[in-house]
């Protein structure tokens, strides 16, 4: 699996790519200009199955970010295997999950990442089969 983590946190961003790493690649992006500019070269020839994206970034918030990923899989009439978003936050409201799935993710995952939650996520997503287990 090829997967884009989004995260500006330092530590958020190597506890998700700890509990990732052994699933496939794993591309980092600190903001959300080198998110956005690294989805637009892979989606051409090789693109993300899985991006994990922080909704409060600099440059690019992650709702602006998204919005330009489900713009840009409607032009290209991307319908069989949309990238699957996994929108992460510490804000923890049900208003906020709740605007998260509206704005178009596949799910929402909260600081400190939860690694049973994440490995349910990607099952039911069919990313990972369930007889894997993620790295705790």
């Amino acid at each position: 699996m090829k997967m884009l983590i989004v995260e500006d946190d330092v530590t958020s961003r190597n506890m998700l790519a700890d509990l990732l790493r052994d699933y496939g690649t794993i591309d980092i992006a600190e903001n959300g200009h080198e998110a956005i500019e690294m989805y637009h070269r892979a989606i051409s020839h090789s693109p993300y199955q899985l991006i994990c994206l922080d909704i409060l970034l600099p440059g690019y918030h992650g709702d602006q970010i998204l919005k330009i990923i489900r713009q840009t899989e409607r032009l290209r009439q991307i319908k069989k295997d949309p990238a699957v978003v996994l929108m992460t936050s510490s804000v923890r409201t049900a208003e906020e999950v709740k605007n998260a799935i509206k704005m178009g993710c596949d799910g929402y995952l909260a600081k400190p990442y939860d690694s049973s939650n994440l490995f349910k996520i990607l099952v039911k997503k069919r990313l990972i089969p369930p007889e894997l287990k993620l790295n705790e």
